[in-house]
């Protein structure tokens, strides 16, 4: 039996062992190479041939097993990035099997029609005896028109059979994928001939080409992919290419490492790279700009895109910042796509110089007849195939009609001229060009270019590989730029992606919001570069390239924050916890809840951001002088993965969110505020708290509604009342947006809102859509949320899935309602989804969010209001909420607080005929004090009526309650309209007589009977000699009087539950 081993170091070989006593017959060297968990594993024919690939060395071979000895028969090399791991198959029809890199030669089964390039393929060979393959077309085929004339080409084929006879080329004005039945145009019996010229055409007419080879014995392949269309023409035009300074000098190499970092604050850990050394041999002291006084050459290269040889005198012209300081004339003969150059010497003294070469020519373009670059201008290296071109010509004119030029190099240089306006439409002096646009044949290996001299995007550009350059979907047909290709040619110049600011919805842990970065070129390819680049670039005008994004380690000393309230008025006493983006190892990008810093806004509303210290032996300063000093955002990564601070501000109940990201700071230093910013930002917050939500929610209160859109460019995402479209009183909530994602309405804007939405019932709305395409990602989306940013998320499902409800909207009214506790697994209706623990005593704002396909919708809401499982109006009143069913709302105004301990307090009618226990953790409520309540109507497990306080808040004024003078024996009272089915009332104590006072605050006295000082909480009984002991509840820290003592006590008369019966008790305060 046959095995092969494999090792990284690719000293594999084959191994014969003999099946009779296991040992070694023979060992043939293969070199394989790689690792062992993919390897071929060797197979025999039936003929004794042993078939095995060397794996990661690229070698299929064919070996004949003679006993002592391996003979090689056959191999059969993979092409350029393929393997020979596979392991063939061999059938029973005498054909081999095998998956391979190689040219496609072959249809397949499926109809596919062979590309005569590298692929990977599954080969079939026939293995029989007198079995003949027809040579495999050249690859590589391309074609350019010339005057009444093309010249097809090709990469020559090897054929080591010796059975090559000719090349044949075929010719037709259409496209064509068989050769069947065709005689060619011509014939090349050269098998390394690399062209063929086919005269004698018809200029305005398109052809098509294929080339085939020929055997001995009359054999080829049929099946072919013609190229083409190629139109010949008659035309004469010279092209500046390009101008370039020399001596050229190169960019940082710069060397990254990656770090997970912890804050010395406990922040993290996260992850960010920083620029730590030079490659290639670089240092601080690699030159990187001429030397005053020293010669620099520009260079400028002229050449021939026309049809025509151009033979005679060319003239030019130099001029330096429009003065003419050289004309240079020279005789040339120019065949197409043949190149000639100028050149002129200039001494450098470090000043921005515009540099403009033009030929003075009359032909058939003038637009590309010259061109200006910048003393200072940063050059830029494109190679172009030369088929490339001929392609993007014979493209443009069916495809693009607005375009503006359809010669390929033309149109490149067009880009260099956009990106140098929208620099100076920017305030920036930055400029570019190419100092290196080169045509290269198709089949042409890489120029051995040092790249380390240019900005390179992108390096080549493939006849074969690469598809259309206006293909982008950054194209702008209008401009006949592609704003995705100067967006790359940014990072070249050390501009980052702004977009890595951008925060989705899904990545926002603390409030579930989303965040669109500033536009411009490097964020959405918009056809602008933003003030943070434009200074960026200027800041790195006298800099070599070759760092990415380490400008924004320009940054203000001191960054703080100003808080203004809706109203434009500073928040004053806000308490504000600061998030941040960042890469979290094993999670991603993403805000979690770990706060990075936390205070109180100033009585201005400044909030001033803490600086993290920088260990510059981790973030060393980089070459062009920038370091990274401390700062709130702390270890920036270069990609801007950390530039976002989400804010999350408190005040009154109320919360609202904002952010900052650190192109603001950036371009606050550029522009010279190096010591202090100021950043304000204007939420809502300050306003009257709104414990209820109003009967009717869109009812011309646009002002008190606010508008987002992710992705939404400034302004295009807003609000209005719209009297004329409307379903429920007097006018709707107008919604527009240009986003494209995750948008909201949200309510309230001007209120701080506590919604004690408990005893709330169902959400109904009304909806009207206009979209010119469809909503998406089970739209509308509604959130109703807590202060702490936890919410539950209402969506319509059908079927398991989300279901757009906002498509049967479209251009008509459509009503829905909400259950407010909807199932959290409903298969089709409303599904309630709960995130965090969202407490619906605190309910802070509603959030309508809806998505689209494309971008850019309007939406009108009417009639948006809730309803309420008790069907009434919250109780205002101490006496009605004792009188109120189980779970009713309250909502009472101005009570006084007659008696406060932690957590609990009671509130008493100054005329002393009412009096309530009310429960709210961590007020801070004081006898006296005015005080309004909001909550719902429980009774205890003592069996008293109480509030269940989600609000509950001192307000101007103060009262003084007097206890009622109060006999033992009358303490608690009867019942008071007590009812168990349903529950509602108090009930009186057992043996109660007289009114109910129950909650009153009272005084009472008599011998002390009995204690218990170690009980929790501590109490006494108390014996007037009327009949009936009472027990005297004592607060924490209170003294407990001595058995057979007098003793008067103040408190509040109360109640507990023993056996079922209800008894008194006083709450001692």
């Amino acid at each position: 039996y046959y095995f092969q081993t494999v090792s990284t170091s690719g000293t594999g070989a084959l191994y014969a062992i003999n099946t009779f006593d296991g040992s070694i017959k023979w060992i043939y060297d293969t070199w394989s190479t790689g690792g062992e968990a993919v390897a071929s594993a060797p197979i025999v024919t039936p003929n004794g041939i042993i078939i095995v690939g060397n794996n990661e060395g690229g070698m299929y071979y064919a070996l004949r097993d003679d006993g002592t000895q391996a003979t090689l028969i056959d191999s059969l090399g993979v092409e350029w990035g393929g393997n020979a791991r596979a392991s063939a198959s061999f059938a029973p029809d005498g054909k081999l099997y095998l998956p391979l890199r190689t040219i496609w030669t072959a249809p397949n089964a499926g109809g596919g029609t062979p590309t005569f390039d590298v692929a990977n393929v599954y080969t079939c060979f026939d293995l029989s005896e007198g079995a003949s393959q027809p040579l495999a077309p050249p690859s590589g085929q391309g074609c350019v028109a010339l005057n009444r004339s093309c010249r097809v080409t090709w990469k020559p084929i090897v054929d080591m059979s010796g059975r090559f006879h000719h090349y044949a080329i075929y010719r037709a004005t259409s496209p064509f994928t068989s050769v069947a039945g065709k005689t060619p145009v011509g014939t090349v019996t050269n098998i390394n001939a690399v062209s063929y010229l086919d005269t004698g055409l018809t200029n305005g007419v398109k052809y098509y080409y294929a080339v085939t080879s020929v055997t001995t014995d009359g054999a080829e392949y049929k099946d072919v992919v013609s190229i083409g269309p190629r139109t010949p023409r008659d035309e004469t035009d010279l092209q500046v290419v390009s101008v370039v300074r020399t001596p050229i000098y190169p960019r940082y190499w710069a060397n990254y490492t990656y770090y997970s970092i912890t804050e010395p604050s406990g922040f993290g850990p996260y992850i960010f790279s920083a620029s730590t050394s030079l490659g290639g041999g670089q240092n601080a002291n690699t030159k990187r700009w001429p030397n005053i006084g020293e010669t620099t050459t520009y260079t400028a290269t002229v050449r021939n895109r026309g049809t025509n040889t151009w033979s005679g005198t060319l003239s030019a012209t130099w001029k330096v910042d429009g003065v003419v300081v050289s004309t240079p004339s020279k005789s040339v003969t120019l065949a197409p796509g043949e190149v000639t150059t100028f050149a002129i010497n200039r001494t450098w003294d470090n000043l921005s110089h515009d540099i403009t070469f033009q030929i003075n020519v009359t032909d058939a373009r003038s637009t590309n007849n010259a061109l200006t670059t910048n003393s200072k201008s940063v050059a830029f290296l494109t190679y172009v195939d030369v088929d490339m071109i001929e392609k993007f010509r014979e493209n443009t004119a069916g495809n693009y009609p607005q375009a503006k030029t359809n010669d390929l190099l033309d149109w490149l240089n067009r880009h260099m001229n956009k990106f140098n306006q929208m620099f100076a439409d920017a305030g920036s002096q930055k400029r570019v060009n190419y100092g290196i646009l080169e045509v290269l044949d198709n089949n042409a290996p890489d120029p051995p270019t040092e790249t380390i001299y240019y900005a390179v995007f992108p390096f080549r550009y493939r006849a074969f590989v690469d598809g259309d350059p206006r293909g982008s979907g950054y194209y702008n047909p209008t401009d006949d730029i592609d704003y995705g290709l100067l967006h790359e040619e940014g990072h070249q110049l050390g501009m980052i992606d702004i977009y890595q600011l951008d925060v989705s919805a899904s990545m926002n842990q603390v409030s579930g919001l989303g965040y669109s970065a500033p536009n411009g070129l490097m964020r959405g390819c918009s056809p602008f570069i933003s003030e943070f680049h434009a200074l960026a670039m200027n800041h790195w005008l006298d800099k070599a390239h070759g760092y990415y994004g380490q400008f924004i380690y320009n940054l203000p000393e001191t960054i703080r924050m100003r808080f203004l309230g809706f109203d434009g008025s500073p928040l004053k006493g806000a308490t504000v916890k600061v998030y941040q983006v960042c890469e979290r190892p094993g999670i991603g990008k993403v805000i979690t809840n770990q706060v990075k810093f936390q205070g109180v806004t100033d009585n201005n509303g400044y909030f001033v951001l803490p600086n993290v210290p920088i260990d510059p032996a981790l973030v060393p300063p980089i070459g062009t002088g920038d370091t990274l000093r401390p700062n709130p955002f702390g270890y920036l990564a270069v990609v801007g993965t950390n530039g976002v601070l989400h804010f999350k501000v408190e005040l009154n109940g109320g919360v609202d969110y904002c952010w900052l990201d650190v192109t603001e700071p950036v371009v606050s230093y550029f522009k010279g505020q190096t010591s202090v910013a100021t950043f304000d930002r204007q939420l809502a917050l300050g306003g009257a708290v709104q414990h209820w939500p109003p009967d009717e929610l869109t009812e011309l209160n646009a002002n008190d509604w606010s508008a987002w859109a992710e992705g939404s460019a400034p302004g295009n995402t807003y609000c209005a009342d719209d009297t004329s479209r409307k379903q429920v009183g007097a006018g709707s909530i107008k919604f527009v947006t240009d986003g494209g994602f995750d948008t909201m309405l949200r309510y309230p804007r001007t209120f701080t809102a506590q919604w004690d939405l408990r005893r709330a019932n169902t959400l109904k709305f009304r909806v009207y859509a206009q979209n010119l395409n469809s909503f998406q990602n089970g739209s509308p989306w509604i959130r109703l949320k807590d202060s702490n940013g936890n919410y539950n998320e209402y969506q319509y499902y059908s079927g398991g899935y989300p279901y757009d409800l906002l498509n049967q909207a479209l251009n008509q009214w459509r009503s829905y309602e909400v259950p407010i506790y909807a199932p959290t697994n409903t298969t089709n209706g409303w599904r309630r989804t709960e995130f965090g623990t969202p407490d619906m005593a605190h309910i802070c704002s509603i959030e309508f969010h809806a998505d689209t396909w494309d971008h850019g919708f309007t939406l009108w809401y009417d009639g948006v209001q809730f309803t309420w499982s008790d069907g009434t109006s919250p109780k205002g009143s101490i006496r009605d909420a004792k009188l109120a069913p189980e779970d009713s709302r309250v909502d009472i105004p101005g009570a006084i607080v007659s008696a406060a301990w932690p957590d609990v307090f009671y509130i008493e009618t100054l005329d002393r005929t009412s009096g309530i226990r009310v429960e709210k953790p961590g007020h801070t409520l004081q006898a006296g004090n005015k005080a309004d309540v909001i909550g719902l109507v429980k009774t205890n497990a003592q069996g008293e009526r109480m509030i269940d306080a989600s609000w509950a808040s001192a307000v101007e004024g103060s009262g003084i309650i007097k206890p009622l003078l109060m006999q033992t024996k009358s303490i608690g009272g009867s019942d008071f309209y007590y009812s168990s089915s349903p529950l509602s009332g108090q009930q009186g104590v057992y043996g109660g007589v007289g009114l109910n006072n129950i909650g009153l605050l009272i005084r009472t006295w008599g011998i002390v009977v009995d204690r218990n000082p170690s009980a929790s909480p501590a109490w006494y009984l108390l014996d007037d000699g009327s009949g009936v002991r009472v027990r005297v509840i004592v607060p924490q820290g209170g003294s407990v009087p001595n058995l057979n003592t007098f003793a008067t006590v103040t408190g509040v008369s109360s109640c507990y539950k023993e056996g079922g019966l209800l008894y008194p008790r006083v709450l001692a305060k």
